[in-house]
């Protein structure tokens, strides 16, 4: 859970940004890799899935009410279908 937002991040070198950004990942992918190595065969309960489906409400939850491109979409009458695509197929409350 979690994300990083540079929406209006610019220092004005570019050569400076890109680097930055080719930093976070390769670093992402040290992080993730392990991680999913560790858990690729791992069979889940119904208890893992009900955790994941509550994280998942969070994510609607951050979502709907305070994610900038969400609100925009529904304010200049973008398609519904298309501002929620990225919500996920299941979410418990």
């Amino acid at each position: 859970v979690g994300g990083i937002f540079f929406d209006h991040y610019n220092s004005g070198d570019f050569e400076k940004d890109f680097a930055m950004w080719k930093m976070v990942g390769l670093t992402f992918l040290d992080a993730i890799l392990p991680i999913y190595k560790r858990n690729v065969n791992r069979i889940y309960t119904s208890e893992d899935k009900a955790k994941q489906n509550a994280l998942r409400a969070h994510y609607v939850e951050f979502n709907l009410l305070y994610d900038r491109g969400t609100k925009f979409g529904f304010l200049s009458g973008g398609n519904p279908e298309a501002i929620l695509c990225s919500m996920p197929p299941t979410a418990t409350w």
